[in-house]
């Protein structure tokens, strides 16, 4: 049994692991409680699409997710270079455009500038964190790359992996679907890249790997199976 977390804080956003179907949420309330001798914590989430919920971490495994604030700052970055003058204003900065002409372009702070290609498919292709953290410990890293295998590219699932991925609450508002497909395809070979690799070193750190896929998912057991037989 995994070890209840007491390290969650508020502002931080999470995603309840056994409902992906709550969407990511943030965390406004974490209060620390004990069950049965053990530490845990009592918290707060408003899910995007479950409202507020409270759960003990005793029995809910809540995951953080960073990949909201990175498309956040990958569109800061777009819209900063949009509002960049080109050159030096030679008038003032007073003086309002004839009437009937626009005057120059800007990204207003109501719009969502464009993101940049590269850094999407950086941001929806990556590893999550928890997956790769190396202060965790490297049989924690390896339960959480392989519950990553819950997710397919089929219905509901994908836009839930799509939601936790992003942080958005609504990952059809960034990008189309097919675009999503394709995300989740490269997301799955570096998956299975990275699972490879990290059951490895598991199995040389001595981790009990077997016990560990027994209670994964199918596509996880084909996964390591086909990629890490065993010698």
């Amino acid at each position: 049994m995994t070890t209840p977390r007491t390290d969650i804080t508020v502002g931080e956003r999470v995603q309840h692991a056994a409902k992906p179907d709550w969407g990511v949420g943030t965390v406004t309330k974490a209060e620390s409680a004990t069950h049965e001798g053990t530490k845990c914590q009592r918290v707060t989430v408003r899910f995007a699409r479950a409202g507020l919920k409270t759960v003990s971490t005793a029995f809910a495994k809540l995951e953080t997710v960073s990949g909201g604030p990175a498309i956040d700052r990958a569109r800061d970055t777009v819209k900063s270079a949009l509002n960049k003058p080109d050159a030096p204003e030679k008038e003032p900065t007073s003086r309002k455009p004839p009437p009937g002409m626009a005057g120059p372009a800007e990204v207003g702070p109501e719009e969502k500038p464009p993101l940049d290609p590269a850094a999407a498919r950086e941001i929806m292709t990556s590893i999550p964190e928890p997956a790769r953290d190396p202060f965790r410990s490297i049989e924690d890293r390896l339960r959480s790359t392989l519950d990553l295998y819950r997710y397919t590219s089929s219905g509901g699932s994908l836009l839930d992996w799509a939601s936790a991925q992003s942080g958005e609450a609504d990952p059809l508002s960034v990008f189309n679907r097919h675009e999503l497909e394709q995300f989740f395809d490269r997301f799955r070979i570096n998956l299975d890249n990275h699972a490879s690799g990290l059951v490895r070193d598991a199995r040389k750190a001595g981790v009990d790997v077997d016990a560990l896929v027994a209670s994964a998912p199918p596509s996880a057991k084909r996964a390591v199976s086909g990629g890490n037989p065993r010698r």
